[in-house]
């Protein structure tokens, strides 16, 4: 939220959210409802726009993908092929 900070034009940002695949984060985890919400909802402002977020995460979920796999390494690391060898 665009604020006076110490007397200069400033951000104050407040009550991070998460919403999961599973729903079970907390407090306030909407599930995949919030997840659907913020994507349909969220208009990028100063700091996305100072971050690049458009560019590096843009805003796309993957329904086919679970909280399972996104904590699981990938077959290349599981099987030691995307690890850098040193001697």
């Amino acid at each position: 939220t665009p604020a006076l900070v110490g007397r200069k034009n400033g951000l104050v940002l407040f009550d991070p959210m998460t919403h999961t695949v599973g729903g079970n984060s907390g407090i306030g985890d909407f599930g995949l409802e919030g997840i659907n919400s913020f994507i349909r909802d969220h208009s990028c402002g100063d700091v996305c726009n100072r971050l690049a977020l458009d560019e590096v995460a843009p805003l796309i979920f993957d329904t086919s993908r679970n909280e399972e796999q996104d904590n699981s390494p990938s077959p290349e690391l599981a099987n030691g092929e995307g690890e850098d060898n040193v001697d």
